[in-house]
């Protein structure tokens, strides 16, 4: 497809992709990398390369929209959600064995993956749906991607790209993000 700037017409490009369940590679905030995001999971590991229904990532524009659903104490989620969203940490929490539909492709054996990054120039898409599915922008088994140019090579230039590579200090140092499972206690 196409690398699109962050600005209202690109979001809005991408707000159409993201709105018909198809994939948009977008920022994470320094020191992450770009992610496949969609709002259909089987969308995300297909591009990537890996069976539809193996577990996915999920970011959230709220913590609370998962809180009833987790197992851990008030003090064990008050440090999750810091964790997640001043720490930009993607974590493992225990689930109930009820929850929403939208949880369940982001569940593996009863622990649900999740993070709050998101970057700012990107954040009304995440807001607008409440989640989205997420993974690095790479093909399995393949380098994670650090620029908007890297992000579009991986998938052969077929995706459309939100451009954050304006904000991001390429003398940074990046990568995969840390995942860090929370329990009680």
């Amino acid at each position: 497809m196409t690398i699109v700037r962050a600005d209202v017409a690109g979001l809005r490009r991408a707000g159409r992709v993201l709105g018909a369940a198809m994939p948009v590679i977008m920022p994470l905030p320094v020191p992450l990398p770009y992610v496949v995001a969609s709002l259909d999971a089987a969308v995300v590991n297909v591009v990537k390369g890996r069976p539809a229904d193996q577990p996915v990532g999920v970011a959230v524009a709220d913590f609370s929209l998962v809180t009833p659903h987790v197992r851990l104490d008030a003090d064990t989620l008050a440090l999750a959600r810091w964790l997640t969203a001043d720490q930009l940490l993607n974590l493992l929490l225990p689930v109930a064995d009820s929850c929403p539909a939208w949880m369940r492709p982001s569940i593996s054996r009863g622990w649900l993956g999740i993070t709050m990054a998101c970057h700012h120039l990107t954040r009304t898409l995440l807001d607008r749906s409440g989640h989205l599915y997420v993974s690095s922008a790479n093909r399995t088994g393949h380098p994670v991607a650090l620029t908007a140019p890297a992000a579009s090579a991986a998938f052969g230039d077929t995706l459309l790209v939100i451009d954050g590579d304006p904000e991001r200090d390429p003398s940074a140092a990046s990568g995969s993000a840390t995942l860090v499972r929370v329990g009680p206690g």
